[in-house]
């Protein structure tokens, strides 16, 4: 190298969509929970990015999409909307004060 290395760290603390480029690394397809999903780990690790000002060799994006009709990670059940998750409706599934008789609010 003939000039130092630029580079950028983030951990949830910048403008980056770690889950779309960790799925585009090949490390993973993007669940109904709307979480990157490993298929050895499953969804339980943090993103973290280092962005660098040198050419890399790209990976292979994980193409597949191993969820098929599954649902597990879908609770509760009305949360999710059509086929992929509900941030709003989950808060309101915790949030019992929010609640009306009549179901849900949209």
């Amino acid at each position: 190298m003939k000039h130092p290395i630029t580079n950028r760290i983030y951990t949830d603390s910048g403008p980056v969509l770690e889950r779309d480029l960790a799925q585009r690394a090949g490390l993973g397809w993007i669940g109904k929970n709307t979480c990157l999903i490993h298929p050895q780990h499953g969804s339980y690790f943090f993103l973290a990015e280092i962005l660098l000002d040198i050419d890399l060799e790209p990976d292979l994006p994980f193409e597949a999409d191993h969820c098929g009709t599954c649902t597990r990670c879908m609770l509760p059940a009305h949360a999710v909307y059509p086929s992929r998750s509900h941030a709003g409706r989950q808060a309101l599934h915790i949030l019992p004060d929010h609640r009306t008789q009549g179901g849900y609010p949209l």
